[in-house]
């Protein structure tokens, strides 16, 4: 596998040349499909793995099959979902699936550890990549516990731009987990008031200042 592929993510650019060779040999791509699975809940993995193209949804799914979305993995970021360096084994906290063809990066957990113990610059760049998961997560708590359907919409125009993009309204309600109607309500009402402009596949934001109002 050539190095090259490992460098377009940020944790691990601008380290030493050797380090290179010794992340390849721990590592493998996996290419998916449209709606792959790539991991179930409480699921045990041997793996620490990053997405290289296309884009993932972490959802839960309730004892009576109903699924809530969580949030959005993209391009350059971790997958799995750890909170220390243990050599325990890593668990899912949630379901992850394609919802486009996807790349994915897939290093041995065991392994990378390792070469952290000969690296600790590896050490810092995970810990970053980790937090940066953790405040993912934080945004989860204040779109679902603090913000109303505007605030939501607001947040995903500022900060997830590319779900309007790519995805269809009914697509971005279930994200978001507002009914379509709703969805179609809001974004109306802030193109009324000029804070946004619908175009045919995407909306065009006009007032950023008054967005980030809406999550004050």
């Amino acid at each position: 596998m050539d190095y090259t592929c490992i460098k377009q993510f940020s944790l691990f650019q601008n380290i030493p040349d050797p380090l290179y060779k010794l992340l390849t040999d721990i590592s493998y791509f996996k290419s998916l499909g449209e709606n792959a699975v790539v991991m179930y809940e409480n699921d045990t993995v041997e793996t620490i793995n990053f997405l290289c193209s296309g884009m993932l949804k972490v959802y839960k799914v309730d004892r009576f099959g109903h699924e809530t979305f969580l949030y959005l993995i993209l391009p350059g970021t971790v997958i799995s979902e750890i909170t220390d360096f243990s050599p325990d084994d890593v668990r899912c906290f949630s379901n992850i699936e394609s919802i486009e063809p996807s790349v994915i990066l897939s290093m041995n957990k065991d392994k990378l550890l390792k070469l952290c113990d000969e690296y600790p610059l590896l050490y810092e760049r995970l810990l970053s990549a980790f937090s940066t998961k953790a405040k993912m997560m934080q945004c989860l708590i204040n779109r679902e516990l603090v913000y109303d359907g505007t605030a939501k919409v607001a947040y995903t125009l500022l900060y997830e731009t590319e779900m309007f993009t790519k995805m269809k309204k009914r697509e971005i309600a279930y994200m978001l987990n507002i009914q379509p109607e709703t969805l179609s309500r809001i974004l109306k009402k802030l193109e009324r008031k000029e804070i946004i402009r619908l175009e045919s596949k995407r909306a065009v934001i006009l007032d950023k200042k008054a967005l980030e109002e809406i999550l004050v």
